[in-house]
């Protein structure tokens, strides 16, 4: 052994045991107890304004800068139809009035730039919105997950 070292083997073979069956109990309490040590935290991990019901009668650009905040431009864009057509899968809204919606909004707590056609169409590919006629956007009930990702 080093000079200094005042552990004989003996101690560290004790010491070792010691940590195994402190390790076999905690292993044996988790089997018994899953739920309690899953490791999993709170699975909602967004502000306290994301999980707080939509309220589509609230100024739209209260609206936005409550629920629009870390979203992308695809995200924004869904929330926005949502908000016009007051949350109602199905309803059409003409892309224009979107547009001109969004472009009023342009500063950086709001939607943060002017509007980019790139957003409709990545919505529609993530299944957020559809176009049933050239020009119009409609909500798809899968919608709502963009307030639960992230």
């Amino acid at each position: 052994m080093r000079k200094g070292n005042s552990k004989t083997s003996d101690d560290i073979v004790s010491d070792l045991e010691t940590i195994k069956s402190l390790a076999d109990q905690c292993i044996s309490q988790i089997r018994r107890e899953p739920k309690i040590f899953s490791g999993k935290g709170s699975s909602d991990s967004r502000p306290e304004a994301r999980s707080a019901k939509l309220d589509f009668r609230a100024n739209i650009r209260a609206f936005v800068k409550k629920h629009a905040r870390g979203f992308s431009g695809p995200q924004k864009f869904a929330l926005l139809l949502a908000y016009v057509s007051k949350g109602k899968v199905g309803t059409e809204v003409p892309l224009n009035v979107i547009e001109q919606h969004w472009n009023k909004m342009t500063s950086s707590s709001l939607l943060d730039g002017r509007f980019n056609r790139f957003y409709s169409n990545s919505a529609k590919e993530n299944g957020w919105v559809n176009s049933p006629k050239k020009g119009f956007y409609v909500l798809r009930p899968s919608w709502a997950e963009i307030l639960k990702e992230k």
